[in-house]
């Protein structure tokens, strides 16, 4: 269910009760009455745990889930928690350190789910708000407590409900004790999103629902009165969370042809043409090549300074005039082709990542390690919500690995196919070999490379060698006297292309996709002698990532298998250097 696009006004149930199977009944009478979304109240996750969200998710797979958990701490993996029960909405607190909320809200990104922020007991509930909007939260919740207002008779959020509107530019949501009236004028007060609970339809003091009363007419009657009710127009469009572009970002920078000549910069926002949209980056990871550019040990042409990432997903921020086929609030990934000339034969062919006038992100074009991008409309492919940006922006190097081993190689099933690197591309190629049902399937690598060979076998291949323990040769020999059908070079290098060589069977072919910095010679007698097809494979097109987006959504890839290390922005140098170090496969940054 996609909530960047919402109809206002909005109904939610607050099921603050303790029992489950009173909350499911409440619900089930909730959503028949007409509510719209289903809040998890504090009291049912602290008596019910994650088990009420997975429930109330299995129960009711159409409507979105509030999950109230009042988030103070561990922001990340509270919101990663929630999401992965099956929330679509989660709360962090206001008075939480400023630290808590920027990882709620990167959780947030990465897990696809959004974020309100709570100002209950705030000492300036305005300021609060108008602070969580500039942190990143997606909805305000203005709030007024249960004990607050026992102890201070006839408080109500209303009091100060106009000021928080004022102050901020996303949707808000009054809660604290509200009656049938206030609730219903809660929308033409500018606040849409309108939530019945205590004690209109939930006993307070006994967290159950509230007897003597019919609550499904109690509920009918609010829900159409409040679907009647005028919005304000300050808060009736139909985007959750209309984007105020900042002027300036943060961003990680190459600046200099030199050995870490990388920092992070504050840079422009970039303006956008009418082809263009400007994209909230989501998450973005970090590729070999932007190690290899940092370290200085890359072989292709740079264009400092340049922000770095090429590798990411967002949501569409702000289109172009003569954009037609996003809109704002459109959650997509986007392809690496930034330039190209549009006129020669590859680009009129559908070949456009071949084009020699091609400029990618991240060295020819400012890349995503930033809050925002500027991307030609033609890059993006929408994405599903049930795909977080934390994997959906794993989707270029998988892309990679697919036209590597489904476009420019032939693998039938049953072929032994051998991967010389398991890098993450290689690691990725080994997994689209396994997915075309290459069997054997060999992942070759160095005792250094022990963890990922272990990744190796959990991606699909069933045989993986340390090349400086055993005899690579020997292996594949032992399963085929011929040699294998396909080996792919992922390794980086240019050595192991002899290896490839005289590993493939004759009339076999050799994909080559690693990038080589190094020159040495190589033998290539053997591509002669044994009539070996060798295949160049790179970047890729349209229709291979339509294809990558389905096998990401359906979980296929293993994608998380490969991830090590999630961070903020802010830790843009560890990421660099656990991928450079070999400590995990691949980081992905939460900008």
């Amino acid at each position: 269910m996609n909530l960047d696009r919402l109809t206002f006004p909005i109904v939610q149930i607050s099921l603050d009760l303790t029992s489950l199977d009173e909350a499911l009944d409440t619900a089930a009478i909730a959503v028949d009455a007409g509510v719209d979304w289903l809040e998890a109240g504090t009291p049912l996750l602290l008596a019910e745990g994650l088990r009420a969200v997975e429930r109330l998710r299995g129960r009711f797979p159409n409507h979105p889930i509030v999950a109230d958990l009042k988030t103070m701490d561990g922001g990340y993996l509270e919101t990663e928690m929630m999401a992965k029960a099956g929330a679509n909405l989660v709360v962090v607190m206001g008075r939480a350190h400023e630290a808590t909320i920027r990882r709620v809200v990167d959780a947030g990104r990465a897990f696809g789910v959004k974020v309100m922020g709570d100002n209950l007991a705030a000492p300036d509930r305005v300021a609060c708000a108008r602070w969580m909007e500039d942190l990143g939260v997606d909805f305000i919740v203005h709030h007024i407590g249960y004990d607050e207002r026992r102890l201070i008779p006839g408080l109500s959020p209303m009091d100060e409900l106009d000021a928080v509107v004022s102050a901020v530019s996303i949707p808000v949501q009054a809660v604290g004790g509200l009656s049938i009236r206030q609730a219903i004028e809660c929308p033409s007060r500018g606040a849409p999103l309108v939530v019945i609970g205590a004690p209109l339809v939930i006993d307070a003091d006994g967290f159950t629902p509230v007897t003597g009363t019919r609550l499904r007419d109690v509920l009918g009657e609010i829900c159409r009165e409040i679907k009647q009710s005028t919005v304000n127009s300050r808060q009736s469009t139909v985007d959750s969370r209309k984007s105020r572009a900042p002027v300036t970002q943060s961003a990680v920078v190459q600046y200099a042809l030199e050995p870490l000549a990388v920092e992070l910069r504050n840079v422009a926002v970039p303006d956008i043409g009418d082809d263009d949209v400007l994209l909230r980056v989501g998450a973005v990871s970090v590729c070999g090549s932007d190690v290899h550019q940092a370290y200085n040990t890359h072989s292709w042409p740079v264009n400092v300074p340049v922000v770095l990432g090429h590798e990411f997903a967002g949501t569409v921020a702000r289109a172009g005039r003569t954009v037609k086929s996003v809109r704002e609030g459109d959650r997509v990934v986007s392809e690496t082709a930034a330039e190209v000339c549009g006129e020669c034969l590859l680009c009129r062919t559908g070949r456009y990542n071949l084009c020699p006038r091609r400029k990618g992100f991240g060295y020819g074009i400012d890349g995503a390690m930033a809050s925002y991008v500027r991307v030609p409309v033609r890059c993006l492919h929408r994405i599903p919500d049930t795909l977080p940006f934390g994997i959906a922006c794993l989707a270029e190097p998988h892309a990679v690995a697919y036209n590597a081993m489904c476009v420019n190689s032939q693998i039938r099933p049953g072929d032994l196919v051998v991967v010389l690197g398991p890098g993450p591309i290689g690691l990725l190629c080994a997994r689209m070999a396994a997915l075309a049902g290459a069997d054997p399937l060999i992942v070759v690598g160095l005792s250094s490379d022990a963890p990922r060979l272990e990744t190796a076998l959990r991606l699909g291949a069933t045989r993986v060698v340390d090349a400086q323990r055993e005899q690579v040769e020997d292996v594949v020999r032992a399963l085929n006297p011929l040699g294998a059908d396909l080996v792919c070079d992922a390794s980086g290098a240019s050595r192991p292309l002899d290896v490839a060589l005289a590993l493939a069977r004759p009339d076999g072919q050799v994909t080559k996709v690693g990038w080589s910095p190094d020159l040495v010679p190589v033998n290539i007698n053997p591509l002669v002698q044994k009539n070996v097809r060798l295949q160049g494979s790179f970047s890729h097109n349209y229709p291979v990532w339509e294809r990558v987006i389905h096998l990401l959504d359906r979980g296929l890839t293993h994608a998380d298998a490969i991830v090590g290390l999630t961070s903020p922005l802010t830790g843009w140098r560890e990421a660099f250097e656990a991928m450079h170090e070999g400590r995990v496969i691949k980081s992905v940054l939460i900008p």
